[in-house]
């Protein structure tokens, strides 16, 4: 199986707190993805630490992989 290693990847921003939020959701391995684990996962207080006030506190960084349509399809 070939890896595509030209996956496009642009700077994380504020804009994209839902697709930080599902990838966190997925990097938690949470029970199968979904607006419910969402939810779940914005009640956790040590996973609220990744998404919330992102970008406000110095050093805060990401940046998200996107598809040919510009939608997210990975960050970190």
């Amino acid at each position: 199986m070939a890896i595509d290693t030209n996956i496009p990847i642009r700077s994380a921003a504020p804009a994209d707190e839902l697709a930080l939020w599902l990838m966190l959701m997925y990097a938690a391995s949470m029970d199968g993805g979904g607006p419910a684990q969402i939810l779940q996962a914005k009640s956790d207080p040590y996973l609220r630490l990744y998404v919330d006030n992102w970008e406000e506190r110095e050093g805060d960084l990401g940046v998200v992989a996107i598809d040919d349509n510009a939608r997210a399809v990975g960050a970190a």
